[in-house]
């Protein structure tokens, strides 16, 4: 077949075209390409005029097929009515759940700030508690390790005392035979001689001595003044 030639058009605005574009490059290398571009508002107003010129008829009918008509248009009107209703309460419906959430929301912000200020108040105090007691625990530690201390050095006086207790025991015990003996030798002394001791003005250092022993042995006082008179008390 000779000079054969096909015509075809093609929408740029179409998705096909860039997947055939690339898929078929002979479109474009071995074929003649005339653009159109886009028409004008005239062009548009002159074509729908012959577009309806084109469909208009005049048919003539009867008055069955005119009020069949009128009643299939009222059928339509009233099916077409109730979906736009319908379609109108959904759309209300919609808008109240809408609104009614939007409310929700705002409730649920207010509680939120609510309680935002709540948790913030309480994390506060939360964390004040725990200063204090952190305060508390080191103090507490503190006070620990001082009685530690203080134990190890109680313990420490403790073996100290009980040494000395030892040590003053076993003098004690060395002492307490010659005690006892002293006593022994207290109670031989005779009234006669307490009376010439008593008689006299500035008894010797020994005698002196020797008395103030006496009266320690028996639980008494004894003093004696500066004076040069000597004077014995409960010394019997």
């Amino acid at each position: 077949m000779r000079n054969l030639h096909v015509v075809f058009t093609m929408n740029p605005s179409g998705e096909g075209l860039r997947e055939r574009a690339s898929t078929s490059p002979a479109l474009f290398n071995r074929c003649v390409l005339n653009w159109f571009g886009d028409w004008t508002d005239s062009a548009l107003y002159q074509l729908n005029e012959n577009e309806a010129k084109r469909g208009h008829r005049v048919m003539a009918i009867t008055p069955r097929h005119f009020l069949d008509f009128i009643k299939h248009y009222i059928n339509v009107f009233h099916e077409k009515r109730r979906d736009l209703e319908e379609e109108k309460l959904h759309l209300n419906i919609g808008l109240s759940k809408i609104k009614e959430t939007e409310e929700q929301v705002l409730e649920l912000q207010k509680s939120l700030t609510l309680k935002s200020s709540e948790l913030e108040a309480k994390k506060s105090a939360a964390n004040a508690k725990l200063k204090e007691m952190l305060s508390d625990q080191q103090k507490a530690e503190k006070e620990k390790i001082a009685s530690e201390q203080l134990q190890k050095e109680l313990a420490a006086s403790l073996i100290e005392i009980g040494k000395k207790r030892t040590e003053v025991q076993k003098d004690l015990a060395q002492v307490e035979p010659a005690v006892e003996e002293a006593q022994q030798a207290v109670k031989g002394i005779r009234k006669t001689q307490l009376v010439e001791v008593r008689s006299m003005a500035s008894p010797p250092h020994l005698v002196r001595l020797a008395l103030e022993s006496i009266c320690l042995l028996l639980g008494e006082v004894c003093f004696y003044c500066d004076s040069a008179l000597y004077a014995p008390i409960s010394c019997e």
